[in-house]
């Protein structure tokens, strides 16, 4: 349908497009939810979307073309299709530009950071993250201000700029607990904390992965779940706060949630992460037969650095 239409019809009080999230949806904090009835048009104006930093219609105002294009790349991504995932990201912020519409700019550089996050393409990701932070405080979007601040800490970090990384994180992690949105929080919380690990700061990734398992037990959010679980388990079992059996069954445990929620690309993780805890525990065959159930002929058509690093260990381990 003619964007024409579309506007044509909502002027004549028919509401022929709804936002893109509701209850169903795998993300949604539904309890921040007041209405989602209100429809929204690609290039609609900023100002439609409330700006009290904590939205209570969070779609109202941004292009449901560019959502789509974000929740797609992120999709593409857990399910082993990296090129495709990065290549609807660009989409989506090419779109989001050629509206010339800064919320959904905003949006789409978020998600776009996400992902190269996800393929530890620090390089790239830092001047996006950069342009969203500077995006969020030219249009006063506090709400995507803090991630902001967060994706460029992790950034910095991964880049060798460790005082300036952690700081950013630290104020980003204030700045998104007071005004953010919390179907993002798991994975953010789960970057900062593993920023941390790589000084070996283990006390306070703990601390950083014990909050997101709080939030998702609270907000009733799934997605980065297993991630967080995984690696709590990982840096509990190094931290000597529990033993190996422990720590086996716990990333069993984020592999099998993995698997259920479809997110392929965080089965592998957690599938390397516990063949490389039973190899080095004297389960090698154990190993080896979980790594085949995921590398398998379904696998082919497939491009992940996750299981390029699941076909390489199971190669390995023989």
């Amino acid at each position: 349908m003619p964007v024409e239409e579309l506007r044509a019809r909502r002027a004549a009080g028919d509401e022929p497009v709804r936002a893109c999230h509701d209850r169903r949806h795998p993300l949604r904090d539904t309890a921040r939810i007041e209405d989602r009835n209100r429809p929204f048009l690609p290039g609609d104006p900023v100002d439609a979307c409330p700006r009290d930093g904590l939205l209570a219609r969070p779609t109202n105002g941004h292009d449901p073309a560019v959502c789509a294009y974000n929740f797609g790349s992120n999709a593409a991504w857990a399910t082993g299709h990296t090129k495709e995932g990065l290549r609807l990201a660009e989409n989506s912020v090419t779109l989001a530009k050629d509206l010339d519409h800064s919320l959904s700019l905003a949006i789409a550089y978020l998600f776009s950071v996400q992902v190269l996050h996800c393929v530890n393409d620090h390089a790239t990701a830092l001047p996006r993250a950069e342009e969203l932070l500077a995006l969020c405080e030219k249009h006063r979007l506090p709400q995507w201000g803090g991630p902001g601040m967060i994706l460029l800490g992790v950034s910095q970090t991964a880049q060798g700029s460790t005082e300036l990384g952690l700081k950013l994180i630290d104020d980003g992690l204030k700045a998104h607990r007071a005004t953010g949105h919390v179907g993002i929080s798991l994975m953010l919380l789960a970057l900062a904390a593993e920023a941390h690990l790589k000084i070996g700061n283990h006390a306070r990734a703990l601390d950083l992965l014990s909050e997101a398992i709080d939030v998702g037990e609270k907000s009733r959010i799934g997605w980065y779940r297993q991630e967080v679980l995984r690696l709590q388990a990982e840096v509990m079992l190094q931290s000597g706060k529990i033993g190996v059996d422990d720590a086996i069954a716990r990333v069993e445990h984020a592999a099998w949630l993995a698997k259920g929620q479809g997110s392929i690309a965080l089965e592998w993780r957690a599938e390397i992460a516990l063949a490389r805890l039973l190899e080095q525990h004297g389960q090698s065959e154990r190993a080896r037969e979980r790594l085949r159930a995921v590398c398998g002929p379904s696998t082919d058509s497939l491009d992940s650095a996750e299981l390029d690093q699941a076909k390489s260990l199971l190669a390995t381990l023989g």
